[in-house]
């Protein structure tokens, strides 16, 4: 068991169960996100080298956002990508042109 600082349940400061303050969260959370210098230093505290558990655990839960946000814009842009395929090719009339022509032609 771990020990505490004159019975008040925290542990101590140099531990890697020590708790880290509000702040910490918000330098942490402005630093991950900085494209590519963010996504290292995610990977690091994940992975590599961080002493604090609480960083090491709010590290490898942003990273699990980060591919859940990936896989959710790769998801949007490859049915994007079939939609407008599809639509350039709408029946032979020609792409998107040839489907305002159609219409044009419905009001003669």
């Amino acid at each position: 068991m771990a020990k505490t600082n004159s019975g008040s349940g925290k542990p101590p400061s140099g531990s890697s169960y020590a708790v880290m303050s509000v702040g910490g969260y918000v330098l942490a959370s402005i630093l991950m996100s900085l494209p590519f210098v963010g996504l290292l230093i995610c990977i690091i505290w994940a992975f590599v080298s961080c002493n604090n558990q609480n960083k090491r655990n709010f590290a490898r839960a942003y990273l699990v956002l980060m591919l859940i946000g990936i896989g959710f814009s790769l998801l949007i842009f490859l049915s994007m990508t079939f939609l407008a395929s599809r639509l350039a090719t709408f029946g032979g009339y020609g792409g998107i042109r040839g489907i305002f022509d159609m219409m044009k032609n419905l009001g003669d």
